[in-house]
């Protein structure tokens, strides 16, 4: 599993760090944090001929991780396995949202390394993701090619 420079040549092309729980857990290389779109509400009052619009209710599109690099620990079956927690395809069964939902961060990094900006997305898990074509002549072999992740809530802030 590559961890470290010297097992992808090109390690520094990986902008944004992901952290699940608040533990490191992979490099991204693209990330789409997804759409934000609000409901809107109408209501109209005694004697009122047409509708007042008002902000209603937030919706989050899926954020899409691309070309990641699972980092120590659980390493390329973690995602897998998170996945198995919401919908399991032995068993047919699936954990409690509060087994299979966590937290998660992603961090941009700027050309030093250094976190410039952070997204945090509230209770997230896998939807979808993709190995791509596997080539064990590959320098970089072991990364995953795409990850979508459904989430509650986002937000994002700058660091520097």
């Amino acid at each position: 599993m590559p961890t470290d420079a010297c097992a992808i040549n090109r390690l520094k092309e990986f902008r944004f760090r992901l952290e699940i729980n608040g533990y490191p857990s992979a490099l991204c290389r693209g990330f789409n944090p997804g759409d934000r779109s609000h409901g809107v509400t109408e209501h109209a009052g005694a004697g009122q001929n047409y509708p007042c619009k008002e902000v209603g209710m937030i919706r989050y599109g899926n954020a899409t991780l691309r070309q990641i690099v699972p980092l120590e620990g659980p390493g390329r079956i973690y995602f897998e396995q998170w996945m198995n927690l919401g919908q399991d395809a032995n068993t047919g069964n699936g954990e409690i949202p509060a087994k299979y939902m966590k937290n998660m961060s992603l961090y941009e990094l700027d050309p030093n390394g250094d976190p410039s900006r952070v997204w945090e997305f509230k209770r997230a898990f896998p939807v979808n993701y993709s190995l791509g074509n596997r080539d064990s002549l590959a320098e970089a072999s072991d990364v995953i090619e795409e990850i979508s992740i459904a989430y509650t809530k986002r937000e994002m802030r700058t660091l520097q």
